[in-house]
């Protein structure tokens, strides 16, 4: 004995029973009842440009003398450098100190939060032993002066961020070339 076979018809109405089932059950949770009223509501999405940072140049504090315990100030926004207690400047164009300076990219127009330690240890590269300590962490936007921890994205999509701090020179530190890490990590609002 053979297989039966169904008309393709037959099977097309099997097919879409359950999707007519689904929108006649659809259609009475969207029309209103006696006791009620209902409504239909959207869900929408924007896609923005991701934010992107790029290092472009560190935080240099410059080239040093400590005769005593000091400190090198760098300011964020100017990038003007100031030596204080018992360090003194080295001259020189490789030896100038300015701020950190971020590139930033995303959707035009956009806020954006900055979180940034307000910390950091500077270790001696060439040896194991010899710290800084890097206190006073903090940032400054082009396109937003006078934030504290945000920034702007200008109308084509881009910011200049710069971070300046406070080296802490102890009198008896290590001649050397020491390095600290400061990680900057963005989120729009």
């Amino acid at each position: 004995m053979g297989r039966r076979m169904r008309s393709p018809i037959s099977v097309l109405a099997w097919a879409a029973l359950p999707l007519v089932a689904m929108t006649a059950a659809t259609a009475a949770l969207a029309a209103p009842s006696r006791d009620g009223a209902s409504a239909v509501g959207h869900a929408s999405v924007q896609i923005v440009r991701p934010l992107t940072v790029q290092s472009i140049a560190d935080l240099r504090f410059g080239c040093l003398v400590a005769s005593g315990a000091g400190t090198v100030a760098v300011d964020a926004a100017t990038g003007r450098t100031v030596y204080a207690g018992g360090v003194r400047p080295v001259t020189g164009a490789a030896c100038a100190g300015g701020s950190a300076t971020f590139d930033v990219t995303g959707e035009g127009g956009r806020a954006y939060g900055v979180a940034l330690a307000r910390e950091a240890v500077a270790r001696r590269a060439d040896a194991a032993d010899g710290t800084l300590p890097v206190t006073g962490l903090h940032m400054a936007s082009a396109n937003a002066p006078g934030g504290t921890e945000s920034g702007r994205l200008d109308a084509q999509g881009r910011d200049r961020l710069r971070v300046g701090g406070t080296l802490q020179v102890p009198g008896d530190a290590p001649p050397g070339r020491y390095v600290a890490q400061i990680v900057v990590n963005l989120a729009y609002h």
